[in-house]
């Protein structure tokens, strides 16, 4: 997790929230890429085909925990907002 980070950072890119296939789209570009830049062997996987699957699988978890925080973050956002009225 902590290189595909470091290779999310480095591209700038963010992910597109706004339908599951833009979703999916944003992710496939993102993970075209993070290939050419992930030099390290640290893929428990043989082919190339599956090596690109797992990155993309890593950058879809990726994704599920910065909506889900991103909704928490919001969530505390208006609790405290209430809370100062």
């Amino acid at each position: 997790i902590k290189l595909v980070n470091e290779k999310f950072e480095k591209i700038n890119s963010k992910f597109d929230f706004s339908s599951y296939s833009s979703l999916v789209n944003s992710i496939n570009e993102i993970t075209d890429k993070i290939i050419p830049l992930w030099t390290e062997n640290s893929i428990p996987l043989q082919t190339p085909a599956d090596q690109i699957h797992y990155i993309r699988d890593l950058l879809f978890l990726k994704a599920c925990y910065n909506k889900s925080h991103s909704k928490k973050n919001f969530t505390k956002a208006k609790q405290v907002n209430r809370q100062t009225k």
